[in-house]
């Protein structure tokens, strides 16, 4: 029960940080493109940023998810290696906790 627990803290946990990836992956893309009329991909064709100049000179942009294929797995790896932490760190814990354990005998 604890470890599914652990489990689907990970899974929140690698969702999080997969929406701070994907937008930070989105404003590297807005400051990185330099004019109007192009169509930039980031985040292993994940998200998309495409900006437009229209005849009056205004200038729109759209951007948005282009694969979920590639978001999904940037999600898994975090949640994985999230996983990897939590389980480590408690690893950790139970070895110091037996170490304190000797030395108080």
């Amino acid at each position: 029960m604890r470890k599914l627990f652990l489990g689907v803290n990970a899974l929140f946990g690698g969702a999080i940080l997969t929406l701070i990836i994907a937008a930070g992956a989105l404003l590297l893309l807005m400051a990185t493109t330099p004019e109007a009329g192009v169509r930039k991909e980031g985040l292993f064709g994940g998200v998309f940023f495409s900006s437009t100049t229209s005849p009056s000179g205004s200038i729109g942009m759209s951007l948005g998810i282009s694969s979920w294929t590639s978001i999904a797995t940037v999600w898994l790896i975090c949640s994985l290696f999230i996983f990897a932490v939590i389980l480590v760190v408690a690893r950790l814990r139970r070895y110091r906790a037996s170490l304190i354990a000797q030395s108080s005998s």
